[in-house]
């Protein structure tokens, strides 16, 4: 009896060691990004594999952020360059920056214009008409209406610019 008990336990203390090994460990990171919250669990046998998997993209998720992000200083986001020569020069844009923008002008033609990558202005009024606690005004709604029209964006995939 003595001899089975010992089998039995070796063998649990192997199956423990092997479910061990193979247990996934969870990494978690949350971000802020882009206005948004960014949360990202990764498993993986290692929890640093986990992690460094977590860090790389959340590494490349801040650069799209800060590439896109029209809230940024125009030295550091192309959006935010695009929107702050509007109507005055093209802007130079990365590859990545005109694919988005190429695929935003597509969904835009898709859907009638439904959505707009040249919605900003309109944004813009209603956040300071929160911050004002009131409704903009027809005036204003006209305004910022009048600098929204996607076939305004013209995108040179040869030269790599953008103008709006």
């Amino acid at each position: 009896m003595g001899k089975i008990k010992y089998i039995v336990a070796t063998g649990l203390i192997i199956a423990l060691s092997v479910v061990a090994f193979f247990h996934e460990r969870e990494a978690t990171r949350e971000a802020f990004m882009m206005d948004t919250i960014v949360n990202i669990r990764a498993f993986h046998r290692s929890e640093n594999v986990a992690g460094d998997a977590i860090r790389v993209t959340l590494a490349q998720m801040q650069t799209v952020s800060n590439t896109l992000d029209r809230y940024l200083d125009p030295q550091v986001s192309e959006v935010s360059r695009i929107n702050s020569q509007a109507g005055l020069d093209p802007v130079e844009i990365t590859g990545d920056t005109l694919s988005v923008l190429e695929t935003s002008l597509q969904v835009a033609r898709f859907t009638g214009g439904a959505f707009d990558p040249t919605i900003g202005p309109l944004v813009d009024l209603w956040e300071a008409s929160r911050e004002r606690d009131r409704l903009p005004s027809q005036t204003e709604l006209q305004a910022a209406l009048s600098s929204v029209d996607f076939n305004q964006l013209i995108l040179d995939p040869d030269g790599f610019t953008a103008f709006l």
